[in-house]
C-alpha cells in the first residue's frame, strides 16, 4: 500500500497497488490506468510517500516514474519505483 498526498487537497490518500518486482530496498508497481490514475498524478507532484509491504510498515520512500526504456522490461504502461530513503 502507498500513502501519498493529494496534489490539490493535500489530504493523505492510500492506494493498494500490484507489485511487479521486489528488489532490495524497493518495489516496482503498475499503474493500470496510466495517467488517468489520480494516485500517479499525486506521486509525480509530491514524490515523498510511505510504503507498506511484507513486514515493513510505513517506510518513508521516494517514488519516481520509470523512463520508457526501464518500464519496457516489465511490459507496457507506466511504472513507479519506490525506494527507501529520505523523503
Amino acid at each position: 500500500m502507498v500513502e501519498h498526498v493529494g496534489r490539490v487537497s493535500e489530504a493523505r490518500r492510500y492506494v493498494v497497488l500490484e507489485v511487479l518486482l521486489r528488489e532490495p530496498g524497493g518495489v516496482v508497481v503498475a499503474s493500470g490506468y496510466g495517467w488517468a490514475s489520480q494516485w500517479l498524478r499525486n506521486v509525480v507532484a509530491a514524490p515523498s510517500v510511505r510504503v507498506w509491504w511484507g513486514r515493513l510498515k510505513a517506510v518513508a520512500s521516494r517514488a519516481r516514474v520509470l523512463e520508457p526504456d526501464e518500464g519496457r522490461r516489465f511490459g507496457t504502461g507506466r511504472r513507479i519505483r519506490g525506494r527507501r530513503g529520505p523523503s
